[in-house]
C-alpha cells in the first residue's frame, strides 16, 4: 500500500505541473494572437483598405483590396510589426518561388540533397525598388510533406492576384 502512495505523491505533482505548464503556454498563444489581430484591425482602419480578401501566411497576413487594386501585406514576425500597401496596378511582374538549398548527406553514399526552404510569392514592382514576398512555405516552420499544399496555395494567390491586376476578377464573390 505504501508503494502506491509513494507513486501518487510522484505523479500527481508531475501532471499538476504539465497541466499548469500547458494552460500557461495556451493563455501566451491567445496574448500573442489578440495582439496581432488588433495591430490588423487598427491598420485595416488607418490604411482604408477594403477587406475584400484576408489570408494568413507564416508571419504575414495579406488583405486585397480588390475595388481599388490594393494589397496590404502585414508582416507579424514574433513582436516586430510592420505593414506594407502595395498599389498591385504598379507591379511589373508576380512571380512563384521556391528556394532550395542542396548538400551532401553525411551517409556512406555521399549524395546529393535537396530540400525546399520557402515557397512564396514574388512581387516586383515596376520601378527599381525591393520586392516583396508573400511566403507560404518555412521548412523551420512547417513539416516537408506540407509542401505540395503550399505549392498550390501559392499558384492560387498569384492568380487571384493577376486577376485583380487584370480586371478579370468581380468585386462581388
Amino acid at each position: 500500500m505504501s508503494e502506491i502512495v509513494i507513486v501518487l505523491l510522484l505523479i500527481v505533482p508531475m501532471v499538476a505541473i504539465i497541466v499548469m505548464l500547458s494552460n500557461a503556454n495556451k493563455k501566451r498563444k491567445n496574448r500573442e494572437r489578440t495582439k496581432i489581430h488588433d495591430y490588423i484591425t487598427g491598420v485595416i482602419r488607418q490604411t482604408g483598405i477594403e477587406n475584400s480578401y484576408q489570408q494568413q501566411l507564416v508571419h504575414q497576413t495579406i488583405v486585397i483590396d480588390e475595388l481599388n487594386k490594393k494589397l496590404l501585406v502585414i508582416d507579424h514576425k514574433e513582436t516586430d510589426f510592420s505593414y506594407e500597401v502595395i498599389n498591385l496596378e504598379h507591379l511589373r511582374d508576380t512571380r512563384i518561388i521556391s528556394d532550395k538549398y542542396s548538400f551532401r548527406s553525411d551517409n556512406k553514399s555521399n549524395r546529393q540533397e535537396t530540400i525546399t526552404t520557402r515557397i512564396g510569392v514574388s512581387l516586383l514592382p515596376e520601378k527599381a525598388g525591393t520586392e516583396c514576398v508573400l511566403t507560404f512555405y518555412d521548412h523551420i516552420a512547417h513539416n516537408i510533406h506540407q509542401v505540395p499544399d503550399f505549392e498550390k496555395e501559392a499558384h492560387r494567390l498569384k492568380s487571384r492576384i493577376d486577376d485583380v491586376r487584370s480586371n478579370q476578377l468581380s468585386v462581388v464573390q
